[in-house]
């Protein structure tokens, strides 16, 4: 189970730190959250 929780922590942070360096990204982010994440990390969220 730990290695999932690494897994989630480590895309979370990238995800964190790609908001603080692109706004454009930020913005999609807050507007549609799954998109920006699903188009991120080539993750299908259900």
């Amino acid at each position: 189970m730990k290695n999932k929780d690494q897994q989630r922590k480590q895309l979370e942070e990238i995800i964190i730190y790609k908001a603080m360096k692109d706004e454009a990204f930020r913005k999609n982010l807050l507007e549609n959250p799954k998109t920006a994440i699903e188009e991120e990390t080539g993750i299908k969220i259900p």
